[in-house]
């Protein structure tokens, strides 16, 4: 199965964030060493990484949403982003490849996602302001979705 690709366009060009799925099952231990060897961060195409693959958020209480940022279904990480910048007190996201889009706390820690089936997760912070110049990150319409 090839890797998912989301585009999105922006005044300096052209983003792209790269989402990377399982091509295969490994039968074998050392292919399933290397099956959860760390995906690189991605970050829209550009320097520096604000996305993680493989990577979810969880409450120190060990649920995978804090109050008021309960499962969604979201067109996308960016969307997923968005919503966690519009909600009091979110600090990371948690988009799943079915469309689930879970937000957390700043008391949330990071969980590598082991993985099964062709499931995957992108997580990442309430904003990339840290990570990208505002001027050159990328916009996302959600008027088309409405």
């Amino acid at each position: 199965m090839p890797p998912i690709e989301e585009r999105v366009a922006d005044d300096a060009g052209e983003a792209t964030l790269v989402v990377d799925m399982p091509e295969e099952d490994f039968g074998d231990e050392e292919g399933a060493e290397e099956a959860l060897e760390p995906a690189p961060p991605v970050a829209d195409g550009l320097e520096g990484g604000c996305f993680l693959n493989n990577t979810f958020y969880t409450e120190l209480s060990g649920v995978h949403s804090m109050t008021g940022g309960g499962r969604t279904e979201e067109v996308s990480p960016l969307a997923c982003q968005l919503r966690c910048a519009n909600l009091e007190g979110c600090q990371h996201f948690s988009w799943w490849s079915d469309g689930g889009c879970h937000l957390t706390s700043y008391t949330s820690y990071h969980e590598r996602f082991e993985g099964y089936g062709a499931s995957y997760v992108v997580a990442g912070p309430r904003d990339c302001k840290g990570v990208m110049p505002e001027t050159a990150g990328p916009t996302l319409d959600l008027e088309a979705a409405l």
